[in-house]
């Protein structure tokens, strides 16, 4: 561990305990046999371990966790989009990854969507993550969102009862979440790729800074190592590594 790392971890270990939530987002975070599991769970946990702490992770809905993250202090949310808005209350260290969001259609009304074009998808009715960046990504490229779900399963769900037309989500937790929901492989169809976002992991602004340059200098070292790479070559096989970690170079923060 780097000396950065380890200055860090000494001013971490004497600050209140992180309580880290993260939502059902197979792969990124879900439930297995009763404890977290996941990609981000995993990197947080390996950042613990590297900094003596024994933080708890709890997987929540996702409008709890960021709620928790906005007001809380010692609060972190484990996956989070980087937007100008959060950026004035919250704290943000990464990227971890790359999170794809795309546009869902069930498949009885799929092909029909197709051969009518974006122009036409604009007036249907759409629905995302309640307190996701995917809403207002969705109405910035001038679609409208009727429907704000409590969840991913529930939303592909909904998406095949006709409950609405398009669903707004990450393309990397989209299909296990079609699955979770109990739907077939197919019944859910992929439209178009939206746009690419970076994910962070998150603090609540009243968490100690350093406890986040504590995370930071974690994380670095993880990518110098190759170890963040190889967790996500585990759970994300096919998809690209985020900017910094392609050259081992270090992540970003924001304080």
């Amino acid at each position: 561990m780097l000396a950065l790392t380890a200055g860090a971890a000494r001013a971490a270990d004497h600050e209140p305990a992180l309580v880290i939530y993260g939502m059902e987002s197979k792969p990124i975070c879900f439930t297995e046999n009763g404890k977290p599991a996941g990609f981000a769970v995993e990197l947080a946990q390996q950042v613990t371990y590297r900094l003596n702490r024994h933080d708890d992770i709890k997987v929540v809905p996702w409008a709890r966790a960021s709620a928790m993250a906005l007001a809380a202090p010692n609060v972190m949310a484990l996956t989070m989009v980087r937007t100008p808005e959060r950026e004035l209350t919250m704290r943000f260290v990464g990227p971890i990854f790359n999170s794809y969001i795309a546009i869902f259609a069930s498949k009885s009304q799929a092909p029909q969507l197709r051969a009518q074009g974006r122009g036409a998808w604009l007036a249907l009715r759409g629905a995302a993550r309640r307190g996701s960046a995917f809403i207002a990504i969705a109405q910035r490229h001038g679609y409208r969102i009727t429907d704000e779900t409590n969840g991913s399963e529930s939303a592909a769900r909904m998406l095949v009862q006709g409950r609405f037309d398009l669903w707004f989500e990450g393309e990397e937790i989209a299909m296990e979440a079609a699955r979770a929901a109990g739907l077939r492989d197919g019944e859910v169809e992929l439209l178009q790729r939206l746009e690419t976002q970076e994910v962070n992991f998150a603090f609540s602004r009243a968490t100690p800074v350093a406890t986040v340059q504590a995370w930071e200098a974690a994380l670095r070292d993880m990518k110098r190592d190759g170890t963040f790479q190889k967790l996500h070559r585990k759970w994300l096989p096919g998809y690209p590594l985020p900017g910094e970690a392609k050259a081992g170079v270090p992540a970003k923060a924001g304080h």
